[in-house]
């Protein structure tokens, strides 16, 4: 491997910055999630540039099993307590 450095204009790195967000979203829903709603804004900061935010998604689930009484029962009176404040 070799590390390149280059120096890209602000509207460059912004829409490097959204390709690469826009890659990250195709490969979730590639692997089955879903996205219910999304926030991401790029911006530049002192020379840096970020994609920041937040992604709502829903992870498929894997492998059904039903739960013994042991993992779903509460035996802990203060651990019940916590669950329901």
């Amino acid at each position: 491997y070799e590390t390149v450095y280059k120096t890209y204009t602000d509207d460059e790195a912004k829409e490097l910055a959204a390709k690469n967000v826009s890659q990250y979203m195709k490969s979730l829903t590639d692997k089955g999630i879903v996205i219910n709603d999304k926030n991401i804004s790029v911006r530049i900061h002192k020379g840096i540039c970020s994609a920041y935010g937040y992604l709502d998604l829903c992870v498929p689930q894997k492998k059904r099993r039903s739960l013994s009484e042991e993992e779903w029962s509460v035996k802990d009176f203060n651990e019940q307590k916590r669950i329901s404040d």
